[in-house]
């Protein structure tokens, strides 16, 4: 089993041990993001159809937009479906 000690926190290079801080920071980010980013359209698509309309234009203009109630039951199989292949690509891999 190959290892990857290019990002291994115990090696002990300053150069690597930096780039797995810098990896580790950039996915924090990464995650964070797409956290506001999901409440944000969470809230579009869910909440604000029951609150009174607002002055932003950008928000009021996804609120009036019939298309994104759409949306959650698009995603309920597109979630499942690449579940599914990723599980699949997975088993595929350990067993080569």
């Amino acid at each position: 089993m190959a290892r990857f000690e290019e990002f291994s926190e115990h090696e002990s290079s300053s150069k690597t041990h930096f780039k797995h801080n810098q990896l580790r920071r950039a996915g924090i980010i990464i995650m964070f993001l797409t956290a506001m980013a999901y409440l944000f359209f969470l809230y579009v698509t869910l909440v604000s159809w029951w609150q009174p309309t607002l002055s932003n234009r950008f928000i009021d203009a996804l609120r009036t937009n019939n298309y994104y109630i759409l949306l959650p039951p698009v995603l309920i199989p597109t979630v499942a479906m690449f579940t599914i292949m990723n599980w699949l690509g997975m088993q595929f891999f350990k067993r080569n």
